[in-house]
């Protein structure tokens, strides 16, 4: 059995030294390879503490920002829209220089299973699709439009009818859904592993010691949030969810827990507030008690 992580936020593993190691042993020996077989013992027991050491970095928190309420951003007059925002193979453009689009417009079509649908937020006219280059010097190409400040929502938007697995996947895959992790893993490829899961975990740990975008998002759009989740153990069969907060979080622990104390199936775990906590591994290790083999 496995576990089946979404993130909200970008997480990074961290390893913590600890000082309570065992010291070297001495060199004394008194039998021919008696104190190499004392060292190697010694080592295999440090290596051990060492592994998988998911103690992370004890730093302060700074959360200073979190109870901000959000401020809309104003609408430029010329929008970029990369074709590529995900891991895998960047969309194709599926507009041209003078198209009228509208905000939910698909303009970008997958390029492959692990890819996404790209759609435009602004709507207003297409005035070029070229090549742009990426922060890591790669070419993509972009769809640049300028907008008419009327924000017009395409009438091709409308909710998906869902009414079993592969509806809901597919549901997924057109809305262009990534994870938010930092690799942009599209979402519908990361709800069809091969092997059998048992675990939903939710990522809402948000570790870093200055972001509160999670916690934003928890305070503002809880009901979506276990709306999300519960569209997901019921299409995808599998049975529990499990939410993992830092406990630097209260509200949201406490909303979340109201939220879901009806649900057996959903489980808010709070967590140490560790830099390094919301790192895939070592969540699954505090949220499940799992260690996931090296490789």
């Amino acid at each position: 059995m496995a576990q089946l992580s979404l993130n909200f936020g970008m997480q990074h593993d961290t390893i913590n030294v600890s000082s309570s190691c065992r010291p070297w042993p001495p060199c004394a020996r008194t039998k021919a390879g008696e104190g190499n077989s004392s060292r190697m013992g010694d080592l295999k027991s440090m290596l051990n503490k060492l592994k998988r050491a998911a103690l992370g970095a004890h730093t302060p928190h700074d959360k200073a920002t979190a109870a901000s309420k959000p401020v809309p951003m104003p609408l430029p007059a010329q929008v970029r829209i990369l074709m590529s925002q995900h891991i895998g193979a960047p969309a194709k453009a599926l507009v041209k220089k003078g198209d009228e689009v509208f905000v939910g417009t698909k303009i970008g079509e997958a390029g492959g299973f692990v890819s996404a649908n790209i759609h435009s937020s602004v709507s207003g006219t297409v005035a070029a699709v070229e090549a742009f280059r990426l922060s890591n010097g790669r070419m993509c190409d972009s769809v640049v439009i300028k907008t008419d400040g009327k924000q017009t929502v395409d009438p091709a938007v409308k909710a998906p009818e869902v009414t079993d697995k592969a509806s809901f996947l597919a549901a997924v895959r057109e809305c262009g859904l990534v994870g938010l992790g930092g690799a942009g893993f599209p979402t519908d490829v990361k709800l069809q592993p091969k092997q059998s899961v048992d675990t939903l975990l939710i990522n809402a740990s948000e570790c870093e010691v200055w972001l509160t975008s999670d916690t934003q998002e928890m305070l503002e759009c809880s009901d979506d949030i276990i709306r999300g989740i519960k569209a997901v153990l019921q299409y995808t069969g599998i049975p529990k969810c499990i939410i993992g907060i830092e406990n630097n979080k209260p509200e949201c622990i406490d909303l979340l827990c109201k939220k879901t104390k009806d649900d057996s199936a959903i489980e808010v775990k709070p967590l140490p507030s560790v830099y390094g906590t919301g790192a895939e591994l070592i969540l699954i290790e505090k949220c499940l008690g799992r260690e996931v083999p090296h490789g």
